[in-house]
């Protein structure tokens, strides 16, 4: 923020930051450095303005010698982080609850007291922070509203008197489970707390002065519970570098806003990046962060109740090499026995049953994800080393998806066709170089990643398949990552789909549902074909917002082959890069109206199309659009989409910013709605029916051989006969396009015959039609599909298009090494060859330079007439 009033750049604040965290003083700064800022004071005023912002320790930080008075310094900490509503500084816990005795408790409801005080909503809170407020005060959504509805119904006397709402809200925190490998210390403790104290509790008030901060589990374990429900005690989060973190399934997340804070945005980017088979050392080499902010985060994860330990030191009874227990009795003979219930507002499930204040806006779960599945963690009998040990013996806690082992009637590979495990030598894939401390507790296999967009996690949360579905969703989305660990149970939440549900739905319903019964046969279908391979689902717009070096290095460590789905409305160019392996668009061209021009070119067939540059005039209607009735526009920079272009999926992306979208309309009205468009940006015009409904097919690639024998029913055949027509294309230009080595989907059009404008009366161009003789035309439409469109990666609109495309993955060995090399230089090819058509087509005296992370616009008219057969 302080940078950003300075109009400094962002590589200037990088700079800028970097020397502050190196305490570099005014007189240290290099000159350059010195030029970004006044005077001196303007530095110094930065410095404090960045260490408040970023909540940094007085007595280790540059603002030391900047601001003499330590406790001012750290009230404005509080009151920057409570304005911003911002997570309270867990790290500066010592300092603001021994010195200004504000514990997590009190500055939450201070923040949530000012919120109803001021009126605002429930949603103005950021997602990390409500949650914490869930854990700590219990008040969720529902919650807020209850006391907003209360506050409101009051009289304004009421209102007036002073602290009237915090006699509403809570006078101590809810009841949750400390766990025992946490520490525990000492906080503010005055005379009369003593006092009032119990001799057990005194008793422990002392050791924890004498002595110092303890593991909750040494200590007796219903006092250590009173002691921080009264606030004398606060808790920690230990982090070590050797310490392996996994996060399941969230639980408990609140989806509200994000706020862009400093510790948001590294909780966002380590959210992603956290991979259990990596510890918090190697983690924060690859994302070359500070360890100690990388332990901040993750403490907060677990605090949280978002993530777990995995290499968690075993609570056993007796130790044994001094056959005696380190930990009290009390947490081993009955854990839950001296806790007392946790009862917040709100059940597991998103909306819970059991409250009585119970609406469907709740989007506050239940925070007690410490009883999450244990299968997430090392066993607790497992012997841990820092080390690997390969003759250790771990049980193999989620076993791989097989035709043996899982009755989905969906699977249709046999065991024979499995391929062999993926090594890291992959062709394509560049190792990352760490240091020494790499070696790790699990072997560090690569895995397979699949890119989604949120379309995907919307469909799940919105479809109302199961709470369980959107408990995934939500991860997907907030984490941006679902790992391989957790695939297994969103497999059995998805096998639960409910199949007469997605034999009724319709409209939006059936979407929502054909997307989640693809997922499942593509998910269950890459396990069967690579069982050996774990599959991660990531993201693409939660990946993409990592800075490159980091994305790549992340990518190049965990995985040797990347599939996208398809269509991926993001711009997925910036997550590949070929390396690893990507079995997806390789460019961002790829998805534009270039790489369409490109191959219609290449085999002299598709409709008729014109790319115009942005600032064209078009006086007169194209001849080669006369005889349509409809055309089709994709505009770049429009954000209007027609509904009659739901067919036509994965046509319709995303890229660098520049939508590209379609819209269907009458040709009669083309010209001014084309002028009008192209005062924006360019403009792709295609022919697309001489009739009001054209029929639209998707044909999976790779194409099964030349001589396969298939056997066919009298349906079947007739659409076996017009895909045909449509084979004879797409042989064409296998080669070219890699449609042999790669998989994914081909679109095609029929637009009808010319002449048949389509509904009677209509005064268009062409000659009318009877309805048997449109019914004629339909039933010998072979000799008249066009190609539209190639889609690269796995479709995940049509699960019988899925299943399709993943026969052809299996019968073509497309995961083999061999395969994918010859896919990856293949890949390579088609792009240098589509740069080179984008490079002929643009103007004479245009100068090809093009900015970083945007797809080349046109500079004069690029047409298309294909050829007459």
């Amino acid at each position: 923020m302080a940078s950003q009033s300075l109009g400094l750049s962002e590589k200037q604040q990088e700079e800028i930051e970097g020397y502050i965290e190196q305490k570099t003083s005014w007189e240290a700064l290099p000159v350059h450095a010195q030029h970004y800022f006044a005077n001196r004071d303007a530095y110094h005023q930065h410095v404090v303005l960045y260490s408040v912002h970023h909540q940094l320790r007085w007595r280790t930080g540059l603002v030391k010698s900047m601001v003499s008075d330590e406790k001012a310094y750290y009230n404005e900490i509080v009151k920057f982080s409570s304005t911003h509503l911002m997570l309270y500084p867990y790290h500066l816990s010592d300092v603001l609850i021994k010195g200004l005795r504000l514990t997590p408790f009190i500055y939450y409801l201070r923040m949530i007291h000012e919120l109803m005080r001021s009126e605002k909503s429930y949603d103005s809170l950021p997602n990390f922070t409500a949650a914490d407020c869930v854990r700590l005060l219990g008040i969720g959504r529902n919650q807020f509203i209850d006391t907003m509805n209360i506050v409101r119904s009051k009289s304004w006397l009421w209102r007036r008197r002073k602290n009237a709402i915090l006699e509403l809200l809570p006078t101590k925190p809810v009841a949750f489970e400390v766990q025992y490998w946490w520490i525990i210390s000492i906080g503010f403790v005055s005379e009369d707390d003593a006092k009032n104290s119990t001799k057990e509790e005194h008793s422990v008030i002392d050791q924890l002065i004498d002595d110092g901060a303890r593991r909750a589990g040494e200590l007796k374990k219903d006092i250590v519970h009173s002691l921080y429900q009264k606030g004398l005690i606060y808790v920690e989060v230990p982090v070590e570098d050797s310490d392996y973190v996994v996060v399941p399934p969230l639980e408990g997340f609140v989806m509200n806003r994000t706020s862009g804070d400093y510790f948001e945005n590294l909780l966002y980017k380590i959210f992603v990046s956290v991979d259990e088979r990596s510890n918090v050392k190697q983690l924060a080499e690859i994302l070359q962060i500070n360890v100690d902010m990388v332990k901040q985060a993750l403490s907060m994860y677990i605090r949280l109740g978002f993530a777990k330990k995995k290499n968690l030191e075993p609570l056993v009874e007796l130790d044994s090499n001094s056959n005696s227990s380190k930990w009290h009795k009390s947490w081993i003979t009955s854990p839950q026995a001296s806790l007392p219930p946790v009862t917040p507002p709100y059940s597991n499930n998103y909306n819970s049953s059991n409250n009585p204040n119970n609406n469907n806006n709740n989007n506050s779960n239940n925070f007690n994800n410490n009883n999450a599945p244990d299968e997430y963690l090392l066993n607790s009998n497992d012997t841990f080393t820092s080390t690997f040990n390969s003759n250790t013996n771990s049980p193999n806690l989620f076993p791989t998806f097989t035709k043996d082992s899982s009755p989905n009637p969906l699977d249709v590979f046999d065991s024979n066709k499995d391929l062999p495990p993926s090594k890291d030598s992959t062709p394509g894939t560049t190792p990352t170089n760490l240091s020494s401390s790499s070696s790790s507790l699990l072997a560090h296999e690569k895995r397979i990643g699949f890119f989604f967009d949120s379309t995907i996690t919307a469909y799940l949360m919105m479809g109302n398949l199961g709470l369980g579905l959107k408990t995934h969703a939500v991860t997907m989305f907030e984490v941006g990552k679902l790992s391989d660990e957790s695939l297994p149970h969103f497999l059995r939440e998805l096998d639960a789909i409910d199949l007469s549900i997605a034999d009724d739905a319709e409209g939006e319903a059936r979407t929502y549902v054909d997307h989640a019964l693809s997922i499942r046969v593509a998910l269950s279908s890459l396990k069967n074909l690579a069982p050996s391979r774990g599959i991660d689902l990531l993201r693409c717009e939660r990946i993409n917002s990592l800075d490159e070096p980091t994305r790549l290095r992340i990518l190049q460590r965990n995985y040797s082959i990347l599939i996208s789905m398809a269509p991926i409305s993001t711009d997925t160019q910036k997550s590949t890069q070929l390396i690893p392996n990507h079995f997806g668009p390789a460019l961002k061209e790829i998805s534009s109206p270039w790489f369409q021009l490109y191959f219609y070119s290449l085999i002299g067939h598709g409709p008729p199309s014109i790319l115009y540059p942005r600032g064209s005039r078009v006086k007169i209607l194209p001849e080669v659009f006369v005889p349509y009735d409809k055309v089709l526009l994709t505009t770049w920079g429009s954000e209007e989409t027609s509904a009659d272009t739901n067919d036509l999926a994965g046509n319709v992306s995303e890229s660098s910013g520049e939508t590209q979208n379609m819209l269907v309309m009458k040709t009669s009205f083309l010209l001014a709605t084309l002028n009008d468009a192209l005062l924006y940006g360019p403009v792709f015009v295609q022919g697309y029916s001489f009739v009001s409904s054209p029929k639209i097919a998707h044909i999976p690639f790779p194409l099964p051989p030349l001589n396969d024998d298939q056997n066919l029913n009298d349906d079947q055949k007739l659409n076996e006969r017009k895909m045909e027509v449509g084979e004879k294309w797409i042989r064409l230009m296998e080669e070219e396009l890699c449609l042999k080595t790669g998989f994914g989907y081909v679109t095609m059009i029929h637009p009808g015959v010319e002449g048949d404008n389509g509904e009677e009366g209509h005064e268009g161009l062409g000659v009318k039609r009877s309805k048997k003789e449109k019914e004629e035309v339909e039933r010998m439409g072979d000799e008249g599909w066009v190609v539209f469109g190639v889609n690269y990666g796995m479709p995940l609109f049509d699960m019988g298009l899925t299943k399709r495309v993943c026969e052809g993955i299996g019968r073509g060995e497309m995961l083999g090494e061999k395969n994918v090399a010859e896919m990856t230089m293949g890949s390579r090819l088609m792009c240098n060859k589509l740069l080179d058509f984008i490079e002929r087509n643009q103007a004479e005296d245009y100068r090809f330079e093009v900015e970083v992370g945007a797809i080349p616009c046109p500079t004069k008219e690029v047409v298309f007439v294909p050829k007459k057969e």
